[in-house]
């Protein structure tokens, strides 16, 4: 048994009293904690994949595939800063937020800033999504004009074959586009699976050692 003014003393530091998002140390490693998912240890960051899983031997996992998307974005933060990027002032401060906290989740290993940051990039990814629908429906309203005018005029006819040329590209991008944003979407989701069965799987263990103590 423990003396109650040992217990006391001990309990700030986290050693003996944890709440529902803190670990051993007392540290924070949750804004919400999963309590359906029972990971199985161990954990092996090379269980979680980048795309198809075929590369996993040279490195290609989930969390590779996250630092090169972050990579991309501190790239484009440069340019806009530099004014070589389109990205309107008001997008600077939300844009500077998720690089940060994506850094932190690579560093720190800590679910905890990949949920903040999975709140923002859905938020990112719902505005986008909206710009490129609205691109898409633009595209395919032109494409349908264009196949469905009467050509009475050779120009007339020139420009609407021009129209549907430009209309199919435009669509051809938009799909390409939304093919890269639902990878991203998927290697995200896989490095926040990693991080989130790791703590899991650390703290399981903490309890089972805990209990037999």
């Amino acid at each position: 048994m423990i003396s109650l003014s040992r217990f006391f003393a001990v309990s700030f530091d986290g050693r003996y009293f944890r709440g529902p998002h803190t670990l051993m140390s007392g540290a924070t490693y949750w804004c919400w904690q999963p309590t359906s998912v029972k990971p199985s240890p161990p954990i092996r960051e090379d269980q979680y994949k980048c795309c198809c899983g075929s590369f996993t031997d040279i490195g290609c996992t989930a969390k590779y595939g996250f630092c090169v998307f972050i990579a991309l974005d501190v790239i484009e933060l440069v340019f806009a800063l530099l004014g070589l990027a389109p990205l309107f002032l008001y997008q600077l401060p939300f844009a500077i937020g998720m690089v940060a906290l994506a850094i932190l989740a690579i560093q720190t290993l800590k679910p905890i800033y990949m949920q903040i940051y999975g709140i923002t990039y859905l938020i990112s990814l719902f505005w986008r999504a909206l710009i490129v629908g609205y691109m898409a429906f633009l595209a395919i309203k032109a494409l349908l004009a264009a196949l469905s005018a009467n050509n009475e005029s050779d120009w007339q006819k020139e420009q609407n074959n021009t129209v549907i040329v430009k209309s199919r590209i435009s669509l051809t991008i938009v799909f390409l586009v939304a093919l890269f944003a639902l990878w991203r979407a998927s290697v995200t989701w896989n490095y926040y699976k990693f991080l989130r069965d790791r703590q899991l799987a650390i703290e399981q263990q903490s309890d089972v050692s805990q209990n037999t103590v």
